[in-house]
């Protein structure tokens, strides 16, 4: 398979696990005004994230790691999300990252809502079957093993939004046409 090939399976992998367990009933809300957000904070993985390998002298991360990852990246989304609803600078630090106690400020109702829920879980899940399988197809030969779980976390952010958005408009808030792609 090409490389390319594997990064468009890990994607509809994603988003089929997503589909399938209840999370994504339609198609994927987007905001626009998050697309610089999703850089930075994936900017700030990979720094963080190449200099807690270096560090340590290792090539990979623990399970617990990825967990602890795939939390991150579910809960800035639900903060980017807030920040946008509240009109406020969306930041993005390092807490949490690595050891899964990922803070979360996003309100008390989304917050609530998003403890509720084990998308992160669910998202690791489908990610270390599909590479287990992909890797003994030999489908990921080629392909940077940072790089497959940096796909992963791009479709657990993106799908994370789509669940923020979905919570806020079933409660009351109106996002507006031009904010959604």
């Amino acid at each position: 398979m090409m490389e390319s090939n594997v990064y468009r399976s890990l994607a509809r992998t994603m988003i089929e696990e997503a589909r399938a367990a209840g999370y994504l009933n339609g198609p994927l809300s987007v905001i626009r005004e998050l697309v610089d957000s999703e850089e930075k904070l994936f900017r700030l993985l990979f720094e963080s994230m190449a200099r807690q390998l270096e560090q340590e002298h290792r090539t990979e991360f623990s399970e617990a790691e990825v967990l602890s990852l795939f939390t991150y990246v579910y809960a800035k989304a639900a903060e980017a999300v807030a920040s946008h609803c509240t009109h406020t600078p969306v930041t993005f630090d390092a807490s949490g990252m690595f050891d899964g106690k990922v803070p979360l400020y996003a309100g008390d109702g989304l917050v609530g809502h998003f403890k509720s829920l084990n998308f992160p879980g669910d998202m690791t899940d489908a990610f270390q079957r599909w590479h287990a399988a992909a890797e003994a197809n030999g489908e990921t030969a080629g392909a940077d093993p940072l790089l497959l779980l940096f796909e992963a976390l791009k479709w657990t952010w993106r799908i994370s939004i789509h669940l923020a958005v979905e919570f806020l408009e079933a409660h009351g808030h109106k996002f507006q046409e031009q904010e959604m792609k």
